[in-house]
Order: C-alpha cells, then sequence, then structure tokens
C-alpha cells in the first residue's frame, strides 16, 4: 500500500510498535545506554507533537531513515521536560514524559526550568549524497541544571 501521509493510521508510529523500556537513558529498541539521541514525533500532518522517542544512534539510523513518519531530531541539550537526563528520578516522569501540572503541555501556566542561553548558529554545507543543506540551528550548550517542579523519588 502507497503511503498517503494525511490519512491517520496508515502507518503505526515508532512511539507505539517499540517494545523496549521507555526511559531517557536507555534505547527503546535495544535497550543500549550510549549514544542516545531523542527523537521528537510527529503526527500524519507532519505536525511536532509531545511524544519523545528515545534510540540509540545505531537503531536510529535503521528505524528513522526506513520509517515514513517525519521525526525531528532533538538537539543534545534540547530541552523538553521528562525527556531530559535531569527527569530521570522525578515523580513526574512517565516514560519520557512529564506529567506535572504546571506544564503548558499539561494545561498548566508554564513550569520554569534553568538552563544556559542557547547559542543560534548558521549552517551551509553538504550532507548525504552531497545535497547541499543548511539552515538555522539552535544549540544548547548545557542540559538544564534545575527544574521548579523536580520532586526526585525516595
Amino acid at each position: 500500500m502507497p503511503y498517503e501521509p494525511h490519512k491517520p493510521g496508515i502507518w503505526p508510529k515508532l512511539s507505539v510498535t517499540l517494545t523496549g523500556e521507555i526511559r531517557p537513558d536507555r534505547c527503546q529498541s535495544c535497550g543500549w545506554d550510549c549514544d542516545l539521541a531523542r527523537w521528537q514525533e510527529c503526527d500524519e500532518f507532519d505536525h511536532k507533537t509531545p511524544t519523545v522517542v528515545v534510540l540509540c544512534l545505531k537503531c536510529g539510523q535503521e528505524l528513522i531513515e526506513s520509517h515514513p513518519r517525519l521525526y525531528h531530531r532533538l538537539s543534545h541539550y534540547e530541552p523538553l521536560p521528562g525527556s531530559m537526563a535531569l527527569c530521570g528520578a522525578c515523580r513526574y516522569r512517565a516514560g519520557v514524559s512529564c506529567t506535572h501540572p504546571d506544564l503548558r503541555a499539561n494545561g498548566g501556566a508554564g513550569l520554569r526550568l534553568t538552563i544556559a542561553k542557547p547559542n543560534v548558529a548558521f549552517v551551509c554545507g553538504r550532507g548525504s549524497g552531497g545535497k547541499q543543506v543548511g539552515g538555522q540551528r539552535t544549540i544548547w550548550p548545557a542540559p538544564a541544571s534545575d527544574c521548579a517542579g523536580r520532586e526526585v523519588m525516595p
């Protein structure tokens, strides 16, 4: 069946089909705990959703390239509550999501994160196959160091 991007349910999302443990520090495909990348899942209209999939670089190359649904790779320290290293032991973390009531995505007024100001860079170069790539990139120099809603489980 050919891929039809605007028909919901045609292709299953990786967040549904992957069977590994859902944690910010493990690959959801193979369970590996090194060389991890976070991928923000998009809907059938290619709009970003709050759903994150964590994959090691090897599984990411195998699964993301061949998967028809769009995934946006989060930069290394890009803040997204629930999927950051800081969230690991927080009682509001559910898999790689944040359930804190103050989080805007949950209908709250906003959750304050302490994080270094990002840098903006303009990148120009050649990608795979010699295709010209470039554009504006936001570079987060360090991970979030605090979250106003963080409560560490005993």
